[in-house]
C-alpha cells in the first residue's frame, strides 16, 4: 500500500504569506458532526437482519450525514460449510475494543461506555450526535481502476475549531456491499433483503482498513483550528479476501477522525467510482397511480426504465406482484447509455381483503445472462396499503383454535402485542390463543 502526502508550499512575496494547499473537498464552515454507526454482526446472529433494517432506516433518514459499517465479528460471525467467512482481523479488533456482550450491537461514534450499545438505542444516540457541532470537517472520494484493480482514496480533513487532543487519529475503511450468502433471521426480520433462493444481500461488509497504524487508524499531529491536510492512499486490490469476491463495482469507503480510538468526531463515506463503460445497471423509476381510500377494484402497474451503464441492453424480464401473484414482462429492443422504456402491465383487476401489497421488481436475464446487475437498490418499487372489497365479511380460521374470524379484514398490531406472526404456537392478545382484536371496515 502507498500513502501520498501533498506538497505544502510558502510563498513569501513582498510581505505577504501563504500556504499552497489543494482543499477541494472539505468544508471549511463549522459543521454538524456527522454519525459513523459500526454494527457488530453475523452471518448466524437471527436478530441481526433487525439491526441491518434500523441502521438503514437511520441512514435513510439522514442522507449524507449517516455512514454504516458492518463488521462480522464474534462467535455468531463464524461460517459453516458452503457458507462466506466476512470476518476481518481487524474487525475483530474492533469488535474486542467495543466490549460487545451481545449481537446485534452497534458503535454509534463510539461515543457510549462500552462502545457497543442495543439496536434500540441507535436513532436516539445519532440524533443526539447530529445536533452537535464537530471540531474537525472529513470529506472522502475514491476510484479504482476495473483493468488494474488499483484504489485510490483521496480523504481531506479540516478543523473548524481547536481538537480536543493534541494526537488525534484517521481510519479509512473499505466495505463492500450486495454480497451474497447465508444470514440466520432474515426473511423474519429484514426479508427485502433475501433473494430468490433465500440467501441474503449483505451490505457495508467492512473488508479491509487502507490506513496505516492498523484498526485505529493513523496519527493526525496537528489539531489546532485551521489545520488542513489531504492524504491519498493507492493499494492494488486482490481478487478475494479470505474465500469472498472483491467486486470493485459494490464498495464504499468511510473516513472518520477520532482520539485515541475514540471517539469519533465525524466522518464521511462514498461509493467508490469507477469508469462507466465497465458499468452495467438498470434502474427503474415507478409511474403506478397509486389507489386511493380503502375501496378499490384495479391497479395500472407501470415504470420507467433506464440503463445507467455503458453497455447496450437488448433484452430483460421484470415482475410485478400482485398479492403473492406474479406477472412477468419481457423487455426486447435497445438501450444505450441514458436511453429510457416504459414497461406498462395494463390496469388489472386485484380483490384485496385486508393488507394489499404489489411489488415491481428487476431485473433478470439481462441480454440473455450476459450482462449482471451491479446495483440492486434502485432495482424495486413496492406499495402496501390496507383496502377491501365492498362485499360483506367472509370468515377464515387461520389457525387460531377452531372458531372462524374475519376475512376482509385488518389486523391490529397496536392491539395485539402479544401476537407473534412468525412463532410456531401463534398467541393472541394478553397471552390468548383466540382474543385477536381486528380493525373492521
Amino acid at each position: 500500500m502507498k500513502k501520498l502526502f501533498p506538497l505544502l508550499v510558502a510563498l513569501l512575496l513582498v510581505s505577504f504569506s501563504s500556504s499552497l494547499i489543494s482543499q477541494e473537498m472539505v468544508s471549511t464552515d463549522p459543521m454538524p458532526r456527522n454519525v459513523i454507526l459500526e454494527e457488530f454482526t453475523g452471518i448466524h446472529c437471527g436478530f441481526c437482519p433487525d439491526g441491518h433494517k434500523r441502521a438503514k432506516e437511520i441512514s435513510d433518514q439522514n442522507p449524507g450525514k449517516v455512514f454504516v459499517v458492518n463488521i462480522h465479528a464474534g462467535s455468531f460471525a463464524k461460517p459453516g460449510a458452503g457458507e462466506l467467512d466476512l470476518r476481518t482481523d481487524m474487525g475483530e479488533l474492533i469488535d474486542d475494543a467495543a466490549q460487545v456482550s451481545g449481537y446485534p450491537s452497534g458503535s454509534v461514534n463510539r461515543s457510549t461506555s462500552p462502545w457497543g450499545q442495543s439496536r434500540t438505542s441507535w436513532a436516539n444516540l445519532a440524533s443526539g450526535i447530529l445536533a452537535e457541532t464537530s471540531p474537525v470537517n472529513v470529506a472522502v472520494k475514491a476510484f479504482v481502476d476495473i483493468a488494474t484493480r488499483e484504489l485510490t482514496v483521496d480523504v481531506e480533513y479540516y478543523y473548524t475549531s481547536d481538537g480536543p487532543s493534541q494526537t488525534d487519529y484517521l481510519t479509512v475503511m473499505l466495505t463492500q456491499s450486495e454480497i451474497i450468502t447465508t444470514q440466520s433471521g432474515g426473511s423474519t426480520y429484514n426479508p427485502d433483503y433475501v433473494t430468490e433462493d433465500g440467501k441474503y444481500r449483505h451490505q457495508h461488509a467492512l473488508r479491509m482498513i487502507l490506513t496505516e497504524g492498523g484498526a485505529f487508524g493513523e496519527p493526525i499531529t496537528t489539531t489546532t483550528q485551521g489545520s488542513f491536510e489531504a492524504r491519498q492512499y493507492k493499494v492494488t486490490l486482490p481478487e478475494m479476501i479470505k474465500d469472498v469476491p472483491l467486486e470493485l463495482y459494490n464498495m464504499e469507503v468511510v473516513a472518520f477522525v477520532t482520539g485515541n480510538k475514540s471517539p469519533i468526531y465525524s466522518g464521511h463515506g462514498a461509493k467508490v467510482d469507477f469508469d462507466k463503460k465497465y458499468y452495467s445497471d438498470l434502474g427503474l423509476t415507478n409511474l403506478t397511480e397509486e389507489p386511493e381510500g380503502i375501496i378499490f377494484k384495479t391497479i395500472h402497474p407501470m415504470i420507467e426504465v433506464v440503463n445507467n451503464g455503458g453497455n447496450e441492453v437488448t433484452s430483460f424480464e421484470v415482475t410485478c406482484t400482485i398479492d403473492g401473484q406474479d406477472y412477468k414482462k419481457t423487455f426486447d429492443g435497445s438501450l444505450m447509455q441514458d436511453d429510457k422504456t416504459t414497461i406498462d402491465w395494463g390496469e388489472m383487476e386485484v380483490t384485496p381483503a385486508g393488507t394489499f401489497e404489489m411489488t415491481i421488481t428487476g431485473f433478470k436475464n439481462i441480454n440473455g445472462g450476459d450482462l449482471v446487475d451491479m446495483d440492486a437498490t434502485n432495482n424495486s418499487y413496492k406499495f402496501e396499503t390496507m383496502a377491501f372489497t365492498e362485499k360483506a365479511f367472509g370468515a377464515e380460521t387461520f389457525g387460531f383454535n377452531t372458531t372462524a374470524t374475519p376475512k376482509n379484514c385488518a389486523f391490529d398490531h397496536s392491539q395485539n402485542d402479544g401476537f407473534y406472526i412468525y412463532a410456531s404456537n401463534k398467541c393472541g392478545a394478553n397471552n390468548t390463543q383466540g382474543a385477536i382484536r381486528f380493525a373492521l371496515h
